[in-house]
C-alpha cells in the first residue's frame, strides 16, 4: 500500500521569525524520519565537501525561498490532486507498491528521491527543489511522482540491483525486457545513479532534467 505523508502544514515551524533555521528543521526531520534523519544532512555535507558549494550561497537561498513563495499553495494543491486515489490506481495497474510518498522540506537533496527510510521504500518530494525548478503544475507533479515510483517498482518487482552485463546489456540492462512496457522504457535508466538512493535534480542549481520524459510517463502509465 502506498502511504502518503503531507508535511505542508509544518512549514511555519521551520521558519522562526520568517527565517529558515537548521535547529527546528532537525527536530522536524527527527519526528518524521527517526534514526534515518541524518541522511539528509549527510547528503548535503557530501556536496559541501567538494568545495563547489557553500551553505550560505547555494543551499540557504533555496530553502529560504520556500517561505511565502508565490507558488507554494499551487504546488501543494498539485500534490494533493496527484496523490488522491494513487494507491488504488497502482493496485489496478501494477498490483500495488508498498512505500511511503512524502512531501517534505529537505536540504536541497532533490526534487524527487527514491530511497529507503526506517526499513521502508520511500519517495521523497523536496518542496524547496520543486519550487526552485518550477515543477508545480499537476502534470509536473504527476510526472515527478511516477518517475520516482518507477524506481520503487523496479526495486520491489524488477531487478533494479542486478549485475551489469556485457555488450548492449551494459547500457540498458536486461530487466528492461521483462518489466511492463510503460515502466521499463524510462523510469529505470533515466536516472543519475543506479543505487538504491536515486534522485532527480538534486544539487543546488541543477537544471530541470527529464521533464519531457516524466510527462510521457504521466500520459502512458497512470492517467
Amino acid at each position: 500500500m502506498l502511504r502518503c505523508v503531507d508535511t505542508f502544514s509544518e512549514i511555519p515551524a521551520l521558519f522562526p521569525r520568517g527565517v529558515f533555521e537548521l535547529a527546528p528543521w532537525r527536530a522536524y526531520a527527527q519526528a518524521h524520519f527517526g534514526s534515518d534523519a541524518s541522511l539528509f544532512e549527510d547528503d548535503m555535507n557530501d556536496c559541501l565537501k567538494t568545495g563547489s558549494y557553500t551553505y550560505e550561497r547555494d543551499f540557504l537561498p533555496v530553502l529560504q525561498a520556500v517561505w511565502n513563495h508565490p507558488r507554494l499553495e499551487e504546488m501543494h494543491q498539485s500534490f494533493l490532486a496527484a496523490a488522491k486515489g494513487l494507491s488504488e490506481r497502482l493496485v489496478q495497474r501494477f498490483g500495488g507498491l508498498d512505500a511511503d510518498l512524502v512531501l517534505y522540506v529537505g536540504l536541497c537533496n532533490g526534487a524527487g528521491w527514491a530511497t529507503k527510510l526506517n526499513g521502508r521504500d520511500a519517495v521523497l518530494l523536496g518542496m524547496e527543489k520543486i519550487l526552485e525548478l518550477g515543477w508545480v503544475s499537476l502534470g509536473d507533479m504527476q510526472g515527478l511522482i511516477y518517475h520516482e515510483l518507477g524506481h520503487i517498482y523496479h526495486s520491489q518487482h524488477g531487478c533494479f540491483r542486478q549485475k551489469v552485463g556485457e555488450g548492449p546489456q551494459r547500457l540498458c540492462g536486461s530487466c528492461l525486457l521483462k518489466a511492463p512496457p510503460c515502466i521499463s522504457s524510462r523510469s529505470w535508466w533515466e536516472t543519475r545513479s543506479f543505487t538504491s538512493r536515486t534522485k532527480t535534480a538534486g544539487r543546488p542549481g541543477a537544471a530541470p532534467i527529464l521533464l519531457r520524459s516524466r510527462r510521457t510517463l504521466t500520459r502512458t502509465c497512470l492517467p
